[in-house]
């Protein structure tokens, strides 16, 4: 598929966190579509051709979804560039993704997630939320995890700069 404006700088984020964090069994998807499903709920999307869309929350077989959310605001930087937030979300298996060890490693994941990040020249880091809360604009009655051990769920928001010319 080809990318085109936000798209592109999104793709190079999501390689860069494929590339450098090494972690087996991840599920990673470019930008989600915030839409609204059959019962009128609104849930995260991807696009997968053909005016077809896959939700992205409840796979439970990997042990680990990440996805991208723009805001639905983008400003004009300069005459070549737009800005706007973008928060990447991670729900993670912590068991399926380090092992099963005595302690909970969530702080672990996300330490390794945020130094990766920050590697990016693309994405300016602001934030970092956890728990089910970050995933409070979503319909989540699907999901059948908590933020309890196994599972861990965070996001991680930022600014992000895009040419205007490659749209």
């Amino acid at each position: 598929m080809v990318e085109y404006g936000i798209d592109i700088e999104i793709e190079k984020i999501r390689k860069h966190l494929l590339k450098h964090l090494n972690w087996l069994g991840v599920e990673m998807f470019g930008r989600a579509y915030k839409n609204v499903s059959k019962d009128g709920k609104l849930i995260p999307e991807v696009y997968i051709g053909k005016g077809e869309y896959r939700e992205v929350l409840t796979n439970d077989l990997k042990s680990v979804t990440v996805f991208f959310i723009d805001s639905d605001k983008h400003t004009k930087v300069n005459s070549l560039e737009m800005q706007t937030d973008l928060t990447v979300f991670f729900i993670v298996d912590l068991v399926k993704l380090k092992g099963n060890n005595h302690s909970r490693l969530d702080a672990l994941v996300q330490q390794e997630v945020l130094s990766t990040l920050k590697q990016t020249t693309q994405f300016e880091i602001s934030e970092l939320s956890k728990g089910l809360d970050t995933l409070k604009e979503f319909d989540t009655s699907k999901i059948k995890l908590s933020d309890m051990q196994p599972y861990h769920v965070f996001s991680i928001t930022g600014k992000i700069k895009y040419k205007i010319n490659n749209c």
